[in-house]
């Protein structure tokens, strides 16, 4: 196993799931990859690298927290050089997952982490979300969209009893959102102050 690759239990205990070795071991090389292409690549900002396992691979781990029990696909909008996807997909091997993001060079830099990890259950795209026409079980929104645009693209992109799982913030205050539209019931709540180094605010759209 990578040396760092134990840090995952924790938040797999957290979620109240199992990460065998092998997973734990491709979240640490994911983290790895983040500091050796695609930093320097401009994937994420160049400050990024003490912060890595927490403010990147662990925060997208805590989109988990809002899964339901039993789900087939999550769509990823905007999700760059895999943020929140890959840790998700490493985590849940028996879910699909769609990268779609429509900077060619992100997703360039997403297909290649994807072959050095060997995930078989996450597909990139190249496109504009507005050209999107499946549906899925949940879409995830990490700092690509307003919260209004990801409430609109949760009611586009999933069927009724749908879920769209939005990243607010990771300041320790509760943030200030708008109210839903119409079709959309809005959850906010704090998880994993005790597995990362602040709150992770995490607004549930239910599509309704």
């Amino acid at each position: 196993m990578k040396q760092g690759a134990n840090r995952y239990e924790p938040i797999a205990r957290w979620l109240g799931i199992t990460l065998t070795p092998q997973q734990r071991a491709l979240l640490s090389r994911y983290e790895e990859w983040l500091a050796d292409e695609a930093m320097a690549a401009g994937g994420i900002g160049p400050h990024e690298e003490f912060r890595l396992f927490d403010r990147h691979v662990a925060d997208s781990l805590a989109y988990c927290k809002g899964l339901p029990e039993t789900i087939e696909t999550i769509a990823d909008i905007g999700g760059g050089v895999g943020l929140p996807s890959i840790p998700m997909a490493v985590a849940f091997p028996d879910t699909a997952f769609t990268l779609v993001d429509r900077s060619e060079r992100r997703t360039r830099l997403a297909r290649r982490a994807v072959r050095i990890l060997g995930l078989e259950n996450l597909v990139v795209t190249t496109t504009d979300v507005s050209r999107v026409t499946d549906t899925f079980d949940v879409v995830t929104f990490r700092a690509s969209v307003p919260v209004g645009r990801a409430a609109a693209l949760t009611l586009k992109l999933t069927s009724p009893g749908g879920l769209g799982l939005f990243g607010v913030s990771r300041l320790r205050d509760r943030p200030k959102i708008p109210g839903p539209p119409d079709g959309i019931a809005f959850s906010l709540s704090s998880e994993g102050s005790e597995v990362l180094d602040s709150p992770f605010w995490l607004l549930r759209m239910y599509r309704i």
